[in-house]
């Protein structure tokens, strides 16, 4: 039997901006601008919070370096890099978006039609790995948050949680013998409404 656990953090004006770990490090984080997940949100920055509260005060949540906890679309990473600096085994994921996605603009012809040609001359492929080499640049650059056994460095995973696929693949990697996550995190993760 799986037990779900859902966390609601509510944002104020006191936490808009990401806490310190209780070691006193704070996050080195990268963001892409112009890249939707490439910035850091509010409600990540209340996440964090939420998180240090609980670990602080040794409810339920404890960090025992055993716990595994899996971010759904982590952008930046914020949210699950902060998580492991408190000692949870962190599994963060992100979409690859297709190309087109991360264009900086749609080049049409007079008649409404893509410009193939235009499109021909381009390489975007690279771009729409973008979030995914933000989020491996922003777990190297936090390094020093994971200095002991209790602290790993989180691991990602591309996942794309509308194709079953994608999720049997992470599923089977991560959890071989379908014992799942103890935790599942997410933050300001759709902003299509279809994918709510």
């Amino acid at each position: 039997i799986t037990t779900c656990r859902w966390i609601f953090p509510f944002i104020n004006s006191s936490c808009m901006k990401l806490p310190s770990l209780p070691t006193g490090a704070a996050l080195k984080l990268s963001q892409k601008e112009n890249v939707l997940g490439g910035s850091i949100w509010p409600a990540a920055s209340a996440m964090c919070h939420f998180l240090l509260d609980h670990h602080r005060h040794s409810l339920p949540m404890a960090s025992t370096g055993t716990s595994k906890v899996i971010e759904l679309g982590s952008g930046t990473g914020a949210v699950g890099i902060f998580a492991a600096g408190l000692g949870f085994r962190v599994h963060l994921t992100e979409y690859k978006p297709p190309s087109a996605a991360v264009m900086p603009f749609v080049p049409y012809q007079s008649d409404g039609s893509l410009d193939l040609d235009f499109m021909g001359h381009e390489d975007f492929s690279s771009d729409s790995d973008c979030l995914l080499q933000l989020l491996a640049k922003n777990v190297e650059s936090n390094r020093h948050i994971f200095p002991s056994s209790l602290s790993q460095a989180p691991l990602i995973h591309e996942l794309n949680w509308t194709k079953v696929e994608h999720i049997e693949r992470v599923l089977g990697n991560v959890c071989p013998n379908l014992e799942g996550f103890d935790y599942v995190l997410a933050s300001d993760v759709t902003y299509f409404t279809n994918l709510h």
